[in-house]
């Protein structure tokens, strides 16, 4: 009788695994995706020389001399708008506020692309500020 239950046990098993091997193979399927990342108009040059003519060194900064690597994050919407601004550094003085400002007041940006249909895309800048390169506000 034991011998009976573990024959049945082992050939359902069988069959079960076997199912499973085919599965696997049935959804064996190689694509190719076409995606395009959200862009500055002109690319990251052009975006680049924007920020240089645009952005002011805050007073707060220019008083204490700061300066530092300023870093956001902001998405680029499926429209080329860009939203939901968050500062990554924490230089502060007005540096980060400085470089939303910035950016929020850009040119529509390109939406980013996967496969001809426009997404949002999440954007991390980092943007270095001196006193040394900077307008005085």
């Amino acid at each position: 009788m034991k011998k009976a239950i573990v024959f049945s046990f082992v050939f359902c098993l069988s069959f079960f695994l076997q199912a499973q091997i085919d599965n696997e193979n049935q959804y064996d399927v190689n694509f190719t995706t076409h995606q395009n990342d959200a862009m500055f108009s002109g690319g990251n040059d052009s975006m680049m020389a924007y920020i240089w003519n645009h952005l002011k060194y805050p007073k707060e900064a220019q008083n204490e001399g700061i300066s530092g690597e300023v870093q956001i994050r902001f998405d680029v919407n499926f429209d080329g708008k860009v939203l939901n601004f968050k500062k990554l550094s924490n230089i502060g003085y007005g540096l980060e506020d400085e470089l939303i400002r910035i950016v929020r007041e850009m040119p529509l940006w390109i939406p980013a692309t996967i496969n001809g249909v426009k997404i949002r895309q999440q954007f991390i800048l980092s943007f270095p500020i001196s006193r040394y390169n900077m307008k005085e506000e």
